[in-house]
C-alpha cells in the first residue's frame, strides 16, 4: 500500500488515471486488511479456546446462559425472535457474549433480582438489550423513564459514566470491541426497571464489497 501511494504521488500530476488506479487499489486493499484485523482482534479478545475446533457460539445458547442465572438467583425474561435469524458466526459471538457478560454484570456487580433480554432484528441489524434492577430498591421512587418492553430501540439509553456497580472496566470495554468488530454499536444507559441498560446494534451483513480487478502494478 506504501509503495502504490508513492507511484501514485509520482504520476498524479501527470497520469491522472493512473493515479485513479492507484488510489482504487489502496481503498480495496485497506477494505481486506482491515477486516483481517478485526478477525485477530476477536480472536485475541475471545475467551474461547481450541480455534476452529471449538463450536461457535450461536443464539440458541442465550436460555442456557439465563437458566443458569436463574439457578443462582436471577430470573431473566427473554424476549427472542420466534425464528432464529440467519448470522455470520462473528455476530453470533459477539451477541451471546454481550449478552453473557451484561448478565454476570447485573448478577455479582448491581447485585440484580431481575433482569430481561430483548432481541430482534430490525434494518440489517441485530438489537440486543439487556436490562436490569440492580439498585431499583434505592431508585424505585425516581428511575428514569425507561423504554416500554416491547419497544426495543424506541429510545436512546441515558449516557452512563463507568462506574463500580457495572462491571469493570476490561469487561466495558470488551463489549464494545465485540460490537465494533461486527460494525455496530454498544451503549450502557439506565433501564426502565431501575437498573442498568445494555443496548448492542450489531450489523448482520460484515461481507465486503466483492472484489474487483486491480490494476497492474506498475
Amino acid at each position: 500500500m506504501v509503495l502504490r501511494a508513492q507511484a501514485a504521488d509520482r504520476v498524479a500530476d501527470t497520469q491522472p488515471e493512473q493515479l485513479r488506479d492507484a488510489v482504487r487499489w489502496i481503498a480495496l486493499d485497506g477494505q481486506h486488511t482491515l477486516a483481517a484485523m478485526r478477525q485477530v482482534v476477536r480472536v485475541l479478545r475471545s475467551t474461547d479456546s481450541g480455534g476452529s475446533l471449538t463450536p461457535q457460539a450461536t443464539l440458541a445458547e442465550i436460555p442456557q446462559i439465563a437458566a443458569r442465572m436463574e439457578a443462582v438467583g436471577m430470573p431473566v425474561d427473554l424476549r427472542l425472535p420466534p425464528i432464529q435469524p440467519i448470522l455470520p458466526a462473528a455476530v453470533e459471538l459477539a451477541a451471546v457474549r454481550i449478552v453473557q457478560e451484561s448478565l454476570t454484570n447485573a448478577l455479582i456487580h448491581a447485585r440484580a433480582r431481575q433482569a430481561l433480554v430483548l432481541v430482534l432484528t430490525s434494518g440489517g441489524q441485530l438489537l440486543i438489550e439487556v436490562h436490569d434492577d440492580g439498585g431499583a430498591q434505592k431508585t424505585r421512587n425516581t428511575q428514569p423513564a425507561g423504554i416500554p418492553l416491547a419497544g426495543i430501540g424506541a429510545s436512546q439509553p441515558m449516557p452512563v459514566r463507568r462506574t463500580p456497580t457495572f462491571g469493570s472496566g476490561h469487561g466495558l470495554v470488551g463489549m464494545r470491541e465485540r460490537a465494533a468488530s461486527c460494525d455496530g454499536t454498544l451503549e450502557i444507559g439506565r433501564s426502565h426497571l431501575g437498573g442498568w441498560l445494555v443496548r448492542a446494534r450489531l450489523a448482520m451483513a460484515m461481507e465486503s464489497e466483492p472484489p474487483q480487478a486491480l490494476p497492474h502494478a506498475g
